[in-house]
């Protein structure tokens, strides 16, 4: 269900896309990032949302960051 959705990474003013990702079947998706704050998203397909996104994230060195995210495809 969420395979058509993607996580979109931006920089700290979200105004530049650094990254995307995949959701994959098991509906977990991973993102290798350098240590920053960046802003996280979803690519809206829709009218899906997703809960407390778009939403700042720290990423520090040598550490896993976890951010899990719900989303309603709207689809009932």
């Amino acid at each position: 269900m969420y395979v058509a959705r993607q996580i979109v990474i931006f920089d700290q003013r979200a105004q530049k896309q650094i990254a995307r990702a995949s959701i994959n079947t098991a509906e977990d998706y991973e993102i290798a990032l350098p240590a920053g704050t960046y802003v996280v998203d979803i690519n809206h397909s829709g009218i899906d949302f997703a809960k407390g996104l778009p939403a700042q994230v720290e990423i520090r060195p040598n550490e896993v960051t976890r951010l899990d995210i719900a989303i309603d495809t709207g689809i009932r």
